[in-house]
Formats: C-alpha cells, structure tokens, sequence
C-alpha cells in the first residue's frame, strides 16, 4: 500500500478547486469582522461566487461582494434561494462549530442535491494537540473553546454517514510540520473531506 496523500494548504487546495466553478462560500469571515482572504481568492478564480455567513452586518460591510446570511446551526430557508444554481460549495474550518452537525449535512444535501462539497476540520487527535495534553492539560482544555465538536478521522466518517452523505473521501492536511503527517497520517493537523451531496436530496430542511 502505497502512502497516503497529505494536502499542504487547505487555501491552496481549495482556490486550485474554485476555479471555473460556481462556488457557494460559507463561512466568509474572519476572526475581526472583515472576509478572509482564502474567501477572497477564491472568488477571484471561480466562475460566479456567492459567500455566506452568520454575521448578519458583513453583506452592509462589503456591498461589493456578494454576500449573503446564512446560520448553518439554522435552517436554510432564509439563504435558499441565493443557494441556486452554485455547483462546488466550500466550508472550511466551520463543522467544529456547529450544535448539530449531522442536522446540517441533511439540510444542505436536501438544499443542493448532487453538488459537489470541500469542507475541512482541524484533527483533535493532532500531533501537537496530543504533545500539548501530554505536557499541559491545562493550556489543553483551553483551546478554542467554540469548537464545540471535536473530530478525527473516525469520528468525521460517522458524521457524514449519520448524514445521510456516502459519497466522500477524508484526506489529511498538515499545513506544517509534514513529516508527522507522513508517518502518521491520524496525526495530522487536519482533514479535508470531499464528496457530492445525495443526487436525491435526501434530508431534513
């Protein structure tokens, strides 16, 4: 068996997959109120490119964009309709924050049945999440305190299968550090997971 593939850059990866498609962003901002940049670039190299995000202010704060509300712990009835018609849909680093994770895979395949997805989380079994228990429990258990899941490949796959999603492969990212990740991949600092929503839009709005 051959090793196993280890993505770089989850930015990288993701502009090199925007490009010429008709991209559905979410989760477009940054920890200061403004866009992230990976945002940024890949609307610069996609076809069309609609953002979407919890912050209801960011649409005002950037006319320029198209940018629309989107709560992905709610139901998609409100960003619906700004949802049509886009082909590759991006989330990255955003499933760790969700209440109910498995809820919103359904929505969103019954929302873009038979779209392409890239999504990405960091690993919680991460060598230097593991470096760090071992060294600190303290400065451990206070990481991000809004990740609110914690995942690994394992955990990953039970979550998309419990939502309804059998169409996708977990790949990991270490975006330093690569030679952790090269000998042992369930350490790396993440996973990007790529797939395509059930064709039969099944699951819950």
């Amino acid at each position: 068996m051959g090793k196993e593939r280890i993505i770089r850059s989850v930015e990288g990866y993701a502009i090199e997959h925007c490009t010429g498609r008709r991209v559905l962003y979410f989760g477009v901002s940054d920890c200061s109120g403004g866009v992230s940049e990976s945002a940024v670039r890949t609307r610069k190299v996609s076809l069309s490119w609609r953002g979407f995000d919890p912050d209801r202010g960011l649409p005002s704060r950037f006319p320029d964009l198209d940018i629309h509300y989107a709560d992905l712990n709610d139901d998609l009835a409100e960003p619906a309709k700004a949802m049509s018609g886009g082909d590759y849909v991006v989330i990255t680093e955003v499933l760790e924050h969700l209440l109910w994770p498995v809820l919103t895979l359904r929505r969103l395949s019954a929302a873009l049945p038979g779209v392409e997805f890239m999504m990405s989380v960091p690993n919680s079994l991460s060598a230097g999440r593991v470096l760090m228990a071992m060294v600190c429990v303290g400065k451990y258990l206070k990481q991000d305190v809004s990740h609110v899941q914690l995942y690994n490949r394992a955990t990953l796959d039970a979550t998309f299968r419990a939502g309804g999603i059998t169409d996708y492969r977990i790949t990991p990212y270490m975006q330093r550090g690569m030679i952790v990740a090269r000998i042992f991949p369930e350490l790396a600092q993440g996973f990007v997971i790529e797939g395509r929503f059930p064709s039969g839009g099944r699951g819950s709005r």
